[in-house]
């Protein structure tokens, strides 16, 4: 039995893009667009959802590499792990 080559994607674990911006970048926009088709305001709600968007590519650009689970954690709105179940926790007393 001889060993085959396999290649292995680069980016395996990056986000969805399009174009350049990662999917998570969107999401304030799109938000912003569907809030402002409701109230019917749709062009300052694209005017603040472009400039959110901006705003956030520069903060995510700015850290490390999950940072967004990292605060979701840290605000206690995402869970870790099983041990780790409660971002608001600060300190652990055994």
């Amino acid at each position: 039995m001889a060993l085959q080559t396999v290649t292995i994607p680069r980016f395996i674990d990056s986000q969805y893009q399009l174009f350049w911006w990662e999917m998570d970048e969107l999401v304030p926009l799109i938000v912003f667009i569907g809030v402002g088709i409701i109230f019917e305001v749709l062009l300052y709600a694209m005017i603040a959802g472009g400039l959110l968007m901006v705003r956030f590519s520069r903060f995510k650009l700015a850290r490390l590499d999950g940072v967004l689970i990292h605060l979701a954690y840290w605000f206690g709105l995402l869970s870790l792990n099983k041990v780790f179940r409660n971002g608001l926790v600060r300190e652990m007393i055994t």
